[in-house]
């Protein structure tokens, strides 16, 4: 993406990483100049998620299955914030969750599973790590805002709730 692209995208940013702690609410936004979107998964029910499917053990395919199980819950939140705020296209990733294929294969096939293939109809970009020889992007538009989000000094426009909890249970188990 060059520099110039930088405000044609929507801005997709997210507050407090998923697995960064468990029982803390995550929030994702997305912003583009004066129109903002938000969603929150509270810790509760991201508690509920660990202990069904995130595996304890520390082998190499243990930890390939968290990442997706991370990767599922990334790409859902992102995909209820695009049912409800469609307007947002293209958009712009920040690399919080890794390695960015899964982000978009589990955002492909939620958009199948729901039959809602509109949702990935939708050119996708993620941020580049820094290149020395390309002028540094400016940071995200989104990163403050979901911050003050994620705080509590902006009310979250959705908070997810036990429909979208169990919806979600149903997705990663017939993924996983």
């Amino acid at each position: 993406m060059e520099i110039n692209e930088f405000n044609d995208f929507y801005h997709i940013d997210i507050a407090s990483q998923i697995n960064n702690k468990w029982e803390q609410d995550t929030a994702l936004g997305i912003v583009k100049n004066s129109r903002k979107f938000s969603i929150i998964i509270k810790g509760r029910d991201k508690e509920i998620l660990k202990k069904r499917f995130i595996s304890k053990e520390d082998s190499d395919s243990a930890k390939k299955h968290n990442q997706k199980v991370i990767a599922i819950i990334y790409s859902y939140l992102l995909y209820k914030a695009l049912c409800d705020f469609a307007e947002a296209k293209p958009l712009l990733l920040c690399r919080d969750v890794r390695p960015e294929r899964f982000v978009v294969h589990y955002l492909q096939k939620m958009s199948r599973f729901f039959a809602r293939p509109e949702i990935f109809n939708r050119r996708i970009e993620f941020r580049k790590r820094e290149d020395k020889n390309q002028d540094k992007l400016p940071k995200s538009l989104a990163g403050k805002y979901v911050r003050k989000v994620y705080q509590g000094k902006i009310k979250a426009t959705k908070t997810t709730d036990n429909q979208d909890l169990e919806e979600l249970t149903e997705v990663i188990n017939k993924i996983i």
